[in-house]
């Protein structure tokens, strides 16, 4: 029995910030969803993870299709990864030289950049690309897992031995990161693969959530709800009730079993260019 997901996503700018420099993709017919969370000043925020985002799917689209990314710096080959976790890997690379020659080029842009984190389903499976502190869980059963590491000072600290995680809760050095898009001509991306199964839920923030709330409240919610929707919206309003110190974006995919077909990453691939082509 096949598998398809089921994705919402929902951004909020918060409490305390003037502008939403968050940003969201998500193509259900490929199962492909991305969150990218912007700094800089004035709007240079918002056309980071804006550009990021939505050059990162576009790629991934067209390369699903030639197998190819062009760019000159691509990820590490991994033997033990699929072919289209590559794939993914090198347009997160593509995303961050768009993102850097547009700092380049526009003096108000000029420090700019973004986090990502960016998923596709692949029917069993879920590649995984990341950069920076947006994360991705997974939920199954009772447990939540953080599939992503943290690309910060403080995370740095704590593989150290430095300082324990509750320590770095505290810390006021905890939104410095130490690697984001958009910063260098070229970056390390994260990359890996995990197993789903069915009535597995995934979810994909910036920390604008993860700020606010701790992981056995984020869990809690997905205890009490049992819908993508309701789940997005309670997780949102009950970050804003923490104090919605940021801007907060979420995605919530649930991995539901396919009654009616086998549906293959092939069939979901050709009928997203079908649909495109119907709209021409």
């Amino acid at each position: 029995m096949g598998c398809r997901l089921e994705i919402i996503g929902k951004t909020n700018t918060g409490r305390t910030r003037k502008n939403n420099e968050d940003s969201f993709v998500i193509e259900p017919d490929l199962g492909f969803m991305i969150v990218a969370d912007g700094m800089g000043g004035h709007a240079s925020g918002e056309v980071a993870s804006r550009l990021a985002s939505t050059l990162c799917a576009q790629q991934l689209k067209r390369s699903l299709q030639t197998g190819h990314v062009p760019i000159f710096y691509h990820v590490p080959n991994n033997p033990s990864l699929d072919p289209r976790t590559h794939i993914l890997g090198d347009c997160v690379k593509f995303a961050n030289s768009a993102v850097y020659e547009a700092s380049q080029k526009q003096s108000e842009n000029k420090n700019m950049g973004t986090t990502l984190v960016a998923a596709l389903f692949l029917d069993d499976k879920l590649a995984i690309a990341n950069v920076g502190d947006s994360r991705l869980y997974l939920i199954r059963g009772d447990d939540l897992v953080q599939c992503t590491v943290d690309h910060s000072f403080v995370q740095e600290q704590i593989d150290k031995g430095l300082i324990d995680p509750d320590e770095a809760e505290q810390s006021d050095m905890k939104h410095l990161l130490t690697r984001c898009i958009g910063n260098q001509e070229d970056v390390e991306v994260d990359m890996k693969e995990i197993e789903l199964k069915p009535s597995d839920f995934i979810l994909l923030c910036s920390d604008g959530l993860t700020k606010m709330l701790k992981d056995k409240e984020i869990m809690a919610t997905f205890q009490e709800l049992k819908d993508p929707d309701g789940i997005a919206s309670s997780l949102i309003d009950k970050a804003n009730n923490a104090g919605g110190k940021d801007n907060i974006t979420v995605l919530v995919a649930h991995v539901a079993e396919d009654h009616l077909s086998l549906s293959s990453w092939t069939d979901r691939l050709k009928k997203l260019f079908q649909h495109k082509a119907e709209r021409k």
